[in-house]
């Protein structure tokens, strides 16, 4: 659907105003039946101003949202931050995803140690392993 001159008005988003961005319609002044000035802001805030005449309006399209929403649940958004910050954690500590984890191991709660060591330790049979890492005794901690 091609746009007029009598659709555009203050608030509406547009495409195809400046490359690669949609615009905000701020004001729109008639200079008679084939052409006007679109003032617009961009989404960084900037304004400017473009004079359309009657053949640059099949080149303008109206865009139905943003791109961007802000109303996902935020539950699962900390579910899924969570998750990235665990998986990533190694990159710069490598105890970082477990030890600051909120969740607790089923076998660090019902295995107790037979070494002999502090519940607290880092040996490989009180404290879960990954398989990147090999057990180790308790002396190395």
């Amino acid at each position: 659907m091609t746009l007029g001159f009598d659709d555009l008005a203050a608030g509406m988003r547009l495409a195809g105003v400046v490359a690669d961005a949609d615009v905000t319609v701020v004001a729109v002044e008639m200079h008679g039946i084939g052409s006007a000035t679109l003032t617009y802001r961009t989404d960084d805030g900037r304004l400017g101003e473009r004079i359309i005449q009657v053949d640059d309006l099949a080149g303008l399209a109206e865009v139905a949202e943003r791109r961007w929403s802000f109303d996902a649940d935020g539950a699962m958004f900390r579910l899924a931050s969570e998750a990235r910050r665990m998986q990533q954690a190694h990159l710069a500590d490598p105890f970082a995803a477990v030890d600051t984890s909120n969740s607790i191991s089923i076998r660090t709660r019902s295995t107790p140690c037979t070494t002999g060591c502090s519940p607290r330790s880092r040996c490989g049979s009180c404290w879960p392993t990954t398989r990147a890492r090999a057990r180790r005794s308790c002396r190395r901690y």
